[in-house]
């Protein structure tokens, strides 16, 4: 804050660890807080709702970062700052990557070597953190290799071990308690199990606008939110997880750039039981990775021949309420010229703005 020249600047930092809102006063002045409860409590602050963002929660569709649900409360988004000067407020990015930083490799076992080195470097600055720690824990990939490297690092006695979290779905295809079990057995690690059950939607609902500033309702919070709860009953003060990891190193990213690099054969051999650890489909997988894949001039041509797919309301909207939505106001994911296709879907994927809500969401649920 510059007093002197009204001048006030307030920045977020890169990962978005906080959260942090403003609202401009009638005044020309603008109230900051990490919670939009404390902004609407503000008399000068009118409390409406941002139409726009209700229909994106309930189409489930995220466009605009910097909205909430409230129409006088804005979002200073990660790694942007907003500078307020003379009746002026404008957020702009003040942090950005050097996709120029490139660590040159001799070979694809170095490569491997030192992802693997920079994967055991982050798991331990988490555990390196003051008090205990619990990880989530699936049957998927990354959340065994977190699992792997944390026990790695609690067996050399560097760092206390987590307490490994488990969801249990007994009797459905989709448990993966044995998976859990034996991964937590081989890193040596405690494991704690929660069956998340059937949510109750409304009471669930409910339960989130009494905790947090900005519902986001979905089966698989009831996971999630399980985990959050089992790790404060232990007085953990983080809860590591690897959601994502499966879809940026065995998805979208890592096909396209098998496509690119002309390895149709492999991309037909390790598409087939990626599927199996995935969403979608082995023939999903492979026409997306064809078509990220394909030249630039092919795109535009395929763009021009295809006929635009206009977006289709649920039945359950009213055609007024559609009306007044207007459609989606696309907001444009700024990229970074990295010469990786992986690197493109990652930042891709931190900047999404869905990702930023659950984030924030299990910041205040937390």
């Amino acid at each position: 804050v510059d007093l002197e020249h009204g001048r006030l600047i307030a920045s977020r930092d890169p990962s978005g660890v906080r959260p942090l809102y403003w609202s401009g006063l009638p005044s020309g002045g603008v109230a900051l807080a990490t919670d939009v409860r404390l902004l609407l409590a503000l008399p000068e602050v009118e409390v409406s709702l941002d139409e726009i963002v209700v229909g994106e929660y309930l189409f489930g569709r995220f466009e605009d970062r910097r909205r909430t649900f409230f129409e006088r409360v804005r979002r200073v988004v990660p790694g942007h700052c907003l500078r307020c000067e003379g009746g002026e407020i404008r957020q702009r990015r003040w942090w950005w990557v050097d996709p120029g930083r490139q660590r040159e490799v001799r070979s694809r076992a170095e490569l491997i070597e030192g992802f693997r080195e920079r994967l055991r470097r982050a798991v331990r600055l988490r555990l390196a953190s003051s008090g205990a720690s619990a990880l989530e824990l699936s049957g998927g990939l990354d959340s065994s290799g977190l699992a792997l490297i944390a026990g790695e690092a609690a067996r050399r006695r560097e760092l206390p071990g987590p307490v490994a979290l488990s969801a249990l779905f007994p009797g459905l295809s989709c448990d993966e308690g044995p998976y859990s079990d034996a991964v937590a057995r081989a890193a040596g690690l405690e494991r704690r199990t929660f069956e998340p059950g059937v949510p109750d939607v409304d009471a669930g609902l409910d339960r989130e606008l009494d905790s947090i500033s900005t519902p986001l309702a979905s089966l698989q919070r009831t996971m999630e939110d399980g985990a959050l709860d089992r790790a404060a009953e232990l007085g953990a003060s983080r809860l590591i997880s690897g959601i994502g990891g499966d879809e940026l190193l065995h998805e979208e990213a890592y096909f396209t750039a098998l496509v690119r690099h002309g390895q149709f054969l492999r991309l037909a051999r390790e598409v087939g039981p990626a599927a199996h650890r995935s969403w979608f489909s082995s023939g999903q997988l492979a026409w997306w990775a064809l078509r990220a894949g394909a030249p630039g001039s092919a795109k535009a041509v395929a763009r021009r021949l295809r006929r635009r797919r206009r977006w289709q309301p649920p039945a359950w909207a009213s055609a007024e309420f559609v009306e007044r939505f207007g459609g989606f106001p696309e907001v444009p994911v700024e990229v970074p010229a990295f010469p990786s296709e992986s690197q493109r879907t990652t930042w891709r994927y931190l900047e999404h703005p869905q990702v930023l809500w659950v984030l924030e969401v299990h910041q205040l649920r937390a």
